[in-house]
């Protein structure tokens, strides 16, 4: 009876969050690079800004994303910038970067920190969840993307659709 409830369990939070991300709100996980998660009371007015690891403390206030610093923007703004007029590879963009003394949160730039953020849609504004799912003692799955729930236009852009 606990397997059984434990499946319901995460199938009823697999929906909640699903809801939630068709409204334009996170469920969870770090902002990416460029990007700040922000509370938003009541889902309306904004509040304060969570830090990474940081959870809000009230149900009935929800997460949404802004954008961050201005070198972090300019920096991510420049990766699609390279990559399309320059034709740079991602592990070129990473190991330009890397030249010029950038770096991730204190790391190196990587080549799968690159091309998170070539693909991530947060980038353009939108809030795609389900891409994933992960069952209890199962590997995760990824879901072909017509099984996911995408809000467009939930969060500010820092990149054109164009450049996207």
């Amino acid at each position: 009876m606990a397997g059984e409830f434990s499946r319901e369990l995460g199938v009823k939070v697999s929906a909640g969050k699903g809801r939630l991300g068709k409204l334009g709100f996170r469920a969870g996980g770090n902002a990416g690079y460029g990007l700040r998660r922000r509370i938003l009371i009541d889902g309306v007015t904004p509040g304060m800004f969570l830090s990474d690891r940081k959870w809000k403390s009230i149900q009935t206030d929800r997460v949404t994303l802004v954008p961050g610093p201005a070198e972090e923007i300019a920096l991510v703004r420049h990766m699609y910038l390279q990559f399309l007029d320059l034709r740079r590879s991602e592990r070129g963009i990473a190991c330009a970067l890397n030249a010029e003394g950038h770096t991730f949160y204190g790391r190196p730039w990587t080549r799968q920190l690159v091309r998170t953020i070539l693909t991530n849609e947060k980038y353009i504004g939108n809030n795609v969840v389900g891409m994933v799912t992960y069952r209890l003692f199962t590997r995760q799955i990824r879901n072909p993307p017509e099984k996911w729930t995408r809000c467009e236009g939930a969060f500010e852009a820092i990149v054109s659709r164009h450049l996207f």
